[in-house]
């Protein structure tokens, strides 16, 4: 294989956690060792905080992935030394930058890509990031073109070195062939099958996070008096401290019985999750992308998202779903309303084929490929 370039994929964490960029990490994983394959390139990641036993074998072999549990010093040396024998260094987050300034001391001319993900990159407030970030000696590789426009006017990143690469589905995620409310997840939450059900998938455990469930919450009294038995499903991991202030303000708005926490969702249960809801709602305001809008279109789901963030970009601004104002209460309201009124199941058919056309796996492997230029 003498002459494929060498690439090195550095990750924070990729198969102990479960979120968005965790999600972006696998694919991108799975898209790079697919390219070695084929003999396009030579591929090597390291990840900082998983371990060697949380590698999922279905994206790359052990041979091809190090895992350094925690120990940062390690991590940064082992990165420092197989960077400088790359050809190429991919960052998975502005935090493994630090990396990059040894590397540039000694090799100042290596080719490097960060991905830029929403907030973290937005706020990064160090001179040495933001001026790395303007150094025209980095690519940024942004997941949103609302990413993108923050990266140029917070951090002056220069537009030539920008460039867009929305997420896509998991290379083994299962679109479901119907759109039938699972039995088994409607005994599990006391449903019934007739019973309109609202859901947001997060992880809660912000109201900084800004995913919106504040705002549905309000909804919820006026669509109660619409939609009898109406019940709204806050789906994924929940910190203590802001399921204590959700139950709070549930309680104060007399929404008990309405609400119903479901924990931690696994990755093998996503499709059905999805399909118990007959809205998918998610008003977010900081958003850098919103893979769960793409998962939820993926199912047939029936979506109203932001009209402010990268939601837009996983929304096909609006082709896949509402975009609504997430301060204008009584417009999501009507929104909501609208959707619950008028199922169109056709319209369902029509929004999973266009999601799987425009996110799936395949075609980002070729975005990849295209941006590495091999």
């Amino acid at each position: 294989m003498s002459g494929v370039q060498k690439i090195l994929f550095l990750t924070l964490r990729t198969f102990s956690v479960t979120g968005g960029i965790e999600k972006m990490c696998r694919s991108m994983a799975k898209a790079l060792y697919d390219l070695e394959v084929d003999g396009k390139i030579r591929m090597r990641m390291y990840s900082a905080y998983d371990r060697s036993s949380q590698l999922d074998l279905r994206y790359l072999p052990p041979s091809h992935f190090t895992a350094f549990a925690g120990r940062r010093g390690l991590f940064a040396w082992r990165s420092f030394l197989a960077g400088l024998d790359s050809d190429m260094i991919i960052l998975s987050h502005i935090h493994l930058l630090p990396v990059i300034r040894l590397v540039h001391i000694f090799s100042s001319q290596k080719r490097v890509a960060v991905f830029a993900h929403g907030t973290e990159v937005w706020r990064a407030g160090k001179a040495w990031e933001k001026a790395m970030l303007r150094s025209r000696r980095l690519k940024i590789w942004s997941v949103s073109h609302f990413t993108a426009q923050e990266v140029r006017a917070r951090q002056q990143a220069d537009e030539r070195d920008i460039f867009v690469l929305n997420n896509c589905l998991d290379p083994f995620f299962v679109p479901p062939d119907d759109f039938k409310k699972p039995p088994a997840l409607l005994r599990k939450y006391g449903l019934t099958p007739g019973q309109p059900v609202l859901m947001t998938l997060a992880r809660l455990v912000s109201p900084d996070e800004q995913k919106g469930y504040d705002q549905v919450l309000e909804c919820l009294p006026s669509l109660k008096a619409k939609f009898p038995g109406i019940c709204y499903l806050l789906a994924g991991q929940t910190a203590g401290s802001e399921r204590l202030r959700l139950e709070t303000l549930i309680n104060n708005r007399g929404l008990a019985g309405d609400v119903r926490f479901t924990g931690f969702i696994p990755d093998n249960l996503l499709p059905d999750i999805y399909q118990l809801a007959d809205i998918f709602v998610m008003p977010s305001r900081r958003e850098g992308f919103g893979i769960v809008f793409i998962e939820a279109a993926a199912c047939g789901a029936c979506i109203i998202g932001g009209n402010q963030d990268g939601s837009a970009d996983a929304l096909l601004n609006g082709k896949l779903g509402k975009m609504v104002d997430p301060d204008d209460i009584g417009g999501m309201t009507t929104a909501i309303e609208t959707m619950l009124m008028s199922p169109d199941p056709a319209l369902r058919r029509q929004v999973q084929s266009l999601c799987l056309q425009s996110f799936g796996f395949e075609g980002y492997r070729k975005q990849v490929q295209l941006l590495l230029g091999v």
